[in-house]
């Protein structure tokens, strides 16, 4: 435990020192280390493009499947030093469009859901929310080393993001945070076993979460979606909005409409952009057939 939670440290401290066009080029390498030379998550991910993505060639797969490693090595690189720039060095790496859908759904004071998936850097989205000001907080899931947990809550929580752990009765904290007026980042994408909702998403059933339609349809809290993307010279911000009627003749039926719209909409972008998903999940581990 001690021996994985020193080499984090060391190698915080590295990428801290190395100018970003380094780290990023030290990123690229250790992809191209993972894709030939580790076997760790290669097949999933390789699966999981193939899936989605039929009728292309072998080429193309494992070309999306090189960059994606790439990307997923970026991230975590980008992870700490992210976290330590002070606001002017962040400032000049992240960028930021269609704020004003964000405010204008903040506006309504009924608190403010912004709806996340493992799509590009969603770490810089929870610190940009909080180094702007905003009384935001996000849903994380503790991490098995207990020093690591440590380390990665205090990182998280640097500039004032409120963090509310995964457990099954964090829900009525959740709702009272939001009723407050709070501004909520939920990445919610994650197998959700038997407790999820199916819908589609990439061709093929998703076990998917309900909070988000939940939180929105039960409290009326407005839901906005947002990514963050790095377009070769920044990490850009952006912000889409979610335009849903309940019109459904039950409330199930409207959970599990809106939550089918949120994936849709996040789809399109992974199909834009499939490199920059995070395909070493087991999206899809949980099937109909197993529930």
């Amino acid at each position: 435990m001690r021996c994985e939670y020193f080499l984090v440290i060391v190698l915080t401290a590295s990428m801290g020192r190395l100018p970003i066009a380094r780290r990023h080029a030290l990123a690229r390498l250790l992809g191209l280390v993972w894709y030939y030379l580790i076997p760790f998550r290669k097949k999933v991910v390789l699966s999981n493009i193939k899936a989605a993505f039929g009728g292309q060639n072998q080429c193309w797969y494992r070309q999306i499947a090189r960059r994606n490693l790439q990307q997923i090595c970026r991230w975590y690189l980008d992870l700490a030093p992210f976290y330590l720039y002070d606001d002017a060095q962040f400032e000049r790496r992240v960028r930021v469009a269609n704020e004003e859908i964000l405010r204008q759904a903040i506006a309504l004071n009924k608190g403010c859901l912004i709806v996340t998936y493992h799509f590009g850097n969603w770490e810089i989205l929870a610190d940009w929310l909080a180094r702007r000001g905003f009384w935001a907080g996000a849903v994380a899931k503790r991490q098995k080393n207990r020093l690591i947990d440590q380390w990665l809550t205090n990182l998280r929580q640097r500039h004032g993001l409120r963090l509310f752990f995964k457990s099954r009765r964090n829900a009525w904290e959740l709702k009272r945070f939001l009723n407050q007026g709070g501004t909520l980042l939920l990445v919610a994408d994650q197998d959700a076993r038997k407790n999820g909702i199916f819908v589609d998403f990439l061709g093929r059933p998703a076990a998917t979460h309900r909070g988000p339609a939940l939180f929105a349809l039960q409290g009326q809290v407005p839901i906005v979606l947002s990514y963050c993307m790095w377009n070769g010279q920044n990490y850009q911000i952006n912000f889409l909005p979610v335009a849903y009627t309940a019109s459904a003749a039950t409330f199930e039926q409207n959970v599990l409409a809106l939550t089918q719209q949120i994936a849709t909409q996040f789809e399109a972008l992974i199909r834009q952009f499939p490199e920059h998903y995070y395909w070493v999940h087991r999206r899809w581990k949980t099937q109909p057939s197993s529930v």
